[in-house]
């Protein structure tokens, strides 16, 4: 909110830009993630759920992570690597 307004204005582009990758990356991509860890850890003890954390933390964020912002970076507009790879680091 900057000083010159006191009136909230939305970002309609960032708010479908946020929409589509979670729609169609995020969604699909944690729930199939999720489904496995729980597949490959089931159950609720705290050894398991922190086992779970563990691999999500370890595997899943430093993949993930880069993978959204790359694609968001995309949906900005931006699309070479001397654009985005900065961005990433």
């Amino acid at each position: 909110l900057s000083s010159s307004s006191s009136f909230f204005r939305p970002d309609w582009y960032r708010t479908g830009r946020f929409g589509i990758l979670g729609f169609a990356l995020v969604a699909p991509v944690v729930h199939l993630w999720y489904g496995a860890l729980m597949t490959r850890f089931p159950g609720t003890s705290i050894t398991t759920t922190l086992k779970r954390t563990f691999v999500d933390q370890a595997v899943f964020a430093p993949i993930f992570l880069p993978t959204f912002m790359t694609n968001l970076m995309l949906l900005e507009g931006k699309r070479t690597t001397e654009e985005i790879i900065p961005e990433l680091k």
